[in-house]
């Protein structure tokens, strides 16, 4: 019984810690260049994202390893805010500088400025595009069926192992350091649910966060271009006169 036992368990601790294993990793390619003159003559700056997310609840991974055998149990869910800092894991994922390196690139190869910097400290810029990042909440339900440890065994027919849902929340802020004026400020929020199993749902080495971010850059683009779109027009206007 050995065997089966410790099958059951790894199995169910890694749907638990959903980033146990050491190749997950962050994985976000930009668009390619436009080839197009810069929007707006500045060079801006993007720091790292500030972190305002909730720390993790304490969490007894023993305990959800043994419920798994416990009789009569349906389901068991687990809940995380910064995945990252699962106890034992080694997930290269580190947030804050990962959206901000991500929206650096994309911004320099949408030419909306003269020049886009990463810079952890917001320091190298005329303008800084600053963010605040409040969730990468992650909820991961296992289904068992009341059949105790058994139940781990109907996930090889094909039925759903659980289900995992993920949010993707932050605020950025286009701000000018001189006149410490906010040029530009907008919060954005993305969901995924997946239904997950042996045979389908999100791929081993996939952190997900990275493609959600994937999904929301057109608009963030979008809306920024339109911003600056805006301060260059009134500014055009300011410099004519009545």
């Amino acid at each position: 019984m050995r065997a089966p036992l410790a099958l059951a368990c790894a199995a169910l601790l890694a749907l638990l810690c959903s980033g146990c294993a050491p190749e997950w990793k962050w994985r976000y390619a930009p668009d390619p260049p436009t080839s197009r003159l810069p929007l707006l003559d500045n060079t801006v700056a993007v720091p790292n994202l500030s972190d305002e997310r909730p720390p993790n609840k304490e969490q007894n991974v023993a305990l959800h390893l043994l419920l798994v055998f416990v009789p009569g149990v349906l389901y068991q869910t687990n809940e995380v805010e910064r995945p990252e800092q699962i106890p034992g894991n080694e997930m290269q994922f580190h947030p804050t500088e990962d959206v901000a390196r991500a929206l650096a690139d994309e911004i320099t190869n949408r030419r909306l400025f003269k020049a886009t910097v990463y810079s952890p400290a917001g320091s190298q810029g005329d303008l800084i595009l600053r963010g605040r990042l409040s969730s990468t909440h992650g909820e991961m339900t296992i289904y068992q069926y009341g059949l105790n440890g058994v139940g781990v065994y109907t996930w090889f027919l094909g039925i759903p192992a659980g289900t995992s849902k993920r949010q993707l929340t932050f605020t950025l802020q286009l701000e000018e350091p001189q006149s410490e004026s906010i040029l530009w400020q907008k919060s954005y929020k993305t969901e995924r649910s997946t239904t997950e199993g042996l045979y389908y749902g999100t791929p081993a080495g996939h952190i997900v966060f990275d493609s959600m971010l994937k999904e929301l850059m057109p608009q963030i683009l979008a809306d920024l271009e339109q911003a600056i779109k805006g301060m260059t027009t009134a500014a055009a206007g300011g410099s004519r006169g009545p």
